[in-house]
């Protein structure tokens, strides 16, 4: 049963019955099945490998330094390589982090 007038006008809520129901199946767009071999936003193991012999590079220029602090050093290896610069900081930080863990 289809009421006249919209249902604000009526005061009313609308019912499912209300809706024309159209098949708009080849309107859909196909379903995306992601690509074992493609690439995520994750630091490939050779992006790791680099990013060690980075912060060894680091730690061997900054000898007298007493401790390490992780934040100083995640922000002036992001400053110093542009490959670093479109992570944002606090994601590298976290990169920077694992990476020296591993050491």
């Amino acid at each position: 049963m289809v009421r006249p007038g919209p249902a604000s006008q009526t005061g009313r809520k609308r019912e499912s019955s209300d809706l024309e129901l159209e098949d708009n199946s080849d309107m859909k767009k196909p379903k995306v099945v992601p690509d074992k071999d493609a690439p995520t936003s994750q630091v490939s193991p050779a992006g790791t490998e680099e990013l060690k012999t980075r912060i060894k590079k680091y730690l061997e220029e900054n000898r007298s330094l007493k401790f390490i602090d992780i934040d100083e050093m995640s922000k002036n290896l992001h400053e110093a390589y542009p490959e670093y610069r479109r992570r944002k900081l606090n994601v590298f930080k976290g990169q920077v982090d694992g990476a020296f863990k591993t050491l």
